[in-house]
Formats: C-alpha cells, structure tokens, sequence
C-alpha cells in the first residue's frame, strides 16, 4: 500500500519591515543601524558559505572524486559572487549608517538650540510681565517712602528747635553697638611644653609620676613635663560695634522706566537733607513725559556714474585752462 505523499509545511509570512516616520532623523539612523547590522550578518553567512565550498572542494579532491569537485568548484564560484554582493552592500549600508547619525547628529543640534531659544524667549517674555507690573509700583512705593522719611525728618528738626531731642527717623534701622560682655573666669594649674602650655586633650591625658611630674604617651614617643603654669581662663561675648544704616536717599537707586523717561530715584550724594528729598521728589513727580524722538530729515547726493561730456562743441585749451584755474 503507497503511502501518501507528505505535504510541505506552510510557510510563515515574514514579520513586516517596522514603519518609520521618514522626517525623523533619530528613527531613520536607528533604522539605518539595523540594516547595517543584516548587512553584516548577509556578509558572514556568504563569507562562511565560501569556506564550507572550499573546504568540500578540498575534500573532493582529495578523493579523486571529480563529480564532487566540480559541484564543489561552482559552489566557490556562486559564494564569491554572494561575498562581492554582500560586501558591497555593507560598504553602502556603512555609507548611509553614518550619514544617518550625521543627520541625526545635526537635528539634536538644531532641537537643542530651538530648545534654548524657546527658554531664552519665555525668560525674557517672564522679565518684561514682571518689569511691567512690578516697576511702576515699585517707583511709587519708594517716592512714598521717601516722602514718608523726608516728613519726620522736618518734623523732628522742628521738634530739636524746641528743645525736644528725638532720634533719627532713621534709628530703627540702625544696628545697636554693645560692649565687651565678661560671663565668668577660673583658674587652670596647666602642665606646660616649654613656654607654652599644653594643649587639652593633653592636659586631660598626663598622668603625674612619683616624683611629681607629668607624662603622657605621644603617637611617636612619651612626653614629660616637670613645670605647671597658673592662668586665668576668662570666658566672653566679645563687642560689637554700632553700625549706621545708610542713607536712604543716598543708597536709594532705581532707573527710568523707560529710555528717556526721568528716573524713578536717581539717588542723592552725601547725606542729603529733607528739603534736598522733597524738591527732588516734586522735580520727578512734574517732569514732562517723555516725548518720541524724531530724526530731522537731512539730505545727502552721492555719484552713481563717472562725469560724462555733454557739449556739442569741443573745449579750446584756453577754455581747459580757465576751468582748471576755477
């Protein structure tokens, strides 16, 4: 009884190639790379085909046997075309790989400065909200400040006028100064070191000997002392000295809010008076708004082709000469 014939198995459908976005250069070096790496791989299967015919050529005719040798010959033969078509290919796809990551190497470029133009416009955008809403706000509250200290420092000028002394206006800004504070002292019996005495770790590890002096083991050798020394240990809050604060209208510095504009608080030198701040102040708060600058308009001629004759009628020498003495 014949057996029936076996059918050959299905044939599993190739994956498909991946889909990749062809405007981006990062997926086509990635792409690129894996083709490279097939390349490669087509490379060495021909390349050991190559040597398997070679190895079967060798053998065949090692046996005499020349059907083999010539199947085996024809099968060098088809392996060295396959490694001239793989090698090709693979110096292409070497070609195209590093074109790819050049691409890919100047787009990262490119993100990366749109990256940090995008942050240098939104920073600078932020700047120019914040100036706007801050600083006109910020002019008024100082010239109010100002105006604020200029009162009190005329109301306490009157005040000393008539015998009543009152500090500063600008007193509670100052730091006050205090003197040397001693909290407590004792006397320490101290082991000395020549003309000076040990430090305390070592005070607290000499022992005293029968003989009434003291030692102690160093890192390199044993130390010993045959003096003390009285001192007076004196523990302190050292002074601090009394420190000004600056002059407000002097220290006080804001611009203009715009080029052209008078300046929010140009500052004054020295220590200016109260009077000097409130002339300042009404100088400010009435100057004139600044008006646009605009350019006169001027003229200019420039040549725009050499000097060419227009008479009809030839120029004599003495012409020539009267115009050259002109």
């Amino acid at each position: 009884m014949l057996g029936r014939k076996k059918s050959a198995p299905a044939s599993v459908p190739a994956a498909p190639a991946p889909q990749i976005d062809a405007t981006d250069p990062v997926a086509i070096a990635a792409q690129a790379e894996r083709d490279l790496a097939e390349g490669r791989d087509r490379l060495a299967a021909a390349e050991a085909d190559r040597e398997t015919a070679q190895s079967d050529y060798a053998a065949a005719v090692e046996a005499a046997s020349v059907v083999g040798a010539q199947a085996a010959r024809a099968r060098i033969t088809n392996a060295e075309v396959a490694v001239d078509i793989a090698q090709a290919a693979s110096v292409r796809l070497q070609a195209a790989h590093e074109a790819a990551l050049d691409g890919a190497a100047s787009a990262s470029a490119l993100a990366r400065r749109e990256q940090r133009r995008a942050e240098a416009v939104a920073a600078n955008e932020a700047y120019q909200e914040t100036f706007v809403g801050e600083m006109p706000a910020l002019v008024v509250s100082a010239r109010k400040v100002l105006r604020a200290w200029a009162k009190a420092e005329l109301a306490r000028l009157d005040a000393a006028a008539e015998g009543v002394h009152l500090p500063a206006p600008d007193a509670f800004r100052d730091l006050p100064g205090c003197p040397r504070e001693v909290i407590g002292t004792r006397v320490l019996d101290l082991w000395m070191n020549g003309n000076q005495p040990f430090g305390d770790d070592a005070q607290a590890e000499i022992r005293v000997a029968h003989d009434g002096s003291g030692a102690f083991a160093g890192r390199t050798h044993t130390f010993r002392s045959t003096q003390k020394r009285r001192y007076e240990e004196i523990q302190f809050r050292p002074a601090v000295t009394e420190r000004r604060a600056p002059n407000l209208a002097a220290e006080l510095i804001i611009p203009a809010l715009l080029a052209g504009e008078p300046a929010g608080w140009p500052g004054l030198e020295g220590r200016p008076s109260a009077r000097d701040v409130l002339a300042l102040l009404h100088d400010l708060e009435n100057a004139p708004p600044a008006e646009p600058v605009e350019p006169p308009i001027r003229t200019e001629r420039r040549p725009i082709e050499p000097a060419r004759e227009v008479a009809t009628r030839r120029e004599t020498p003495v012409e020539r000469l009267m115009r050259g003495m002109a």
